[in-house]
């Protein structure tokens, strides 16, 4: 089902109240105004309706804040008529999508599932796709030390290691640490990687690339099944 595309005062437009990633690259920031000021939006950002008029970010933190940076005042926007929790899920499950979910942003947010919303272990590993046991230890990573939850947010240490910190078998300052946080980029092995996707590690720029071209997949693909839609029409 097609959700409604809204054009709306990017003024109207108001953050969450919490974040869903535990840190933004400034340098993605930066590729990504790039990205915008050549090609547009190419994903529209997800709001919902609050009770007062205006709207609030489900995702698209970091288009409506380079929106804003070049002077634009409106933008079209996917609008949803969701609650609280709906709007955290939806928020996780498009950042996933996109690769954009940090793992620190992830458990911090899986923590309000739990604690604000009541949701159980096995529900959250349901509705996300996870085991119980991938839930569990990502939750357990709430545990860390603020400097060492900042380290795996940008990507300086990775999740196994992560919690093996938490399970007190090895020490934040550790020797692996220190080498693991001046290892290259997989892709151009020219600046130190802040994002850890699957098996590969990549810098702001790297990253910001890969989203380029998942868009532009995603938009031949939706043009594809328009094609075949109009095509199916036309047959008797």
């Amino acid at each position: 089902m097609s959700m409604p595309i809204e054009e709306i005062a990017i003024s109207l437009i108001d953050e969450p109240s919490k974040d869903l990633r535990a840190w933004r690259d400034p340098s993605f920031a930066e590729a990504l105004r790039k990205d915008i000021e050549k090609e547009g939006i190419l994903v529209y950002p997800i709001v919902r309706r609050k009770h007062d008029g205006r709207y609030e970010l489900i995702d698209g933190v970091s288009r409506i804040r380079e929106l804003k940076k070049l002077g634009k005042e409106r933008v079209a926007c996917d609008v949803r008529e969701v609650d609280d929790k709906d709007a955290l899920i939806i928020g996780l499950k498009v950042g996933m999508k996109r690769l954009s979910q940090d793992p620190m942003g992830l458990a911090k947010s899986f923590k309000r599932l739990r604690d604000d919303y009541e949701m159980r272990l096995i529900d959250i590993a349901n509705r996300f796709g996870f085991s119980r046991g991938y839930v569990s230890k990502l939750l357990a990573l709430n545990k860390l030390a603020p400097s060492d939850q900042e380290a795996l947010a940008k990507g300086k240490i990775n999740i196994e290691y992560a919690y093996r910190m938490v399970s007190r078998k090895i020490g934040s300052k550790s020797k692996e640490w220190l080498e693991q946080s001046e290892s290259k980029c997989d892709a151009c092995h020219s600046e130190k990687p802040f994002y850890e996707l699957e098996t590969m590690r990549l810098c702001g720029n790297c990253k910001a690339l890969l989203m380029r071209l998942m868009r532009e997949h995603e938009r031949e693909a939706e043009k594809r099944r328009e094609l075949e839609k109009a095509h199916k029409q036309l047959i008797p």
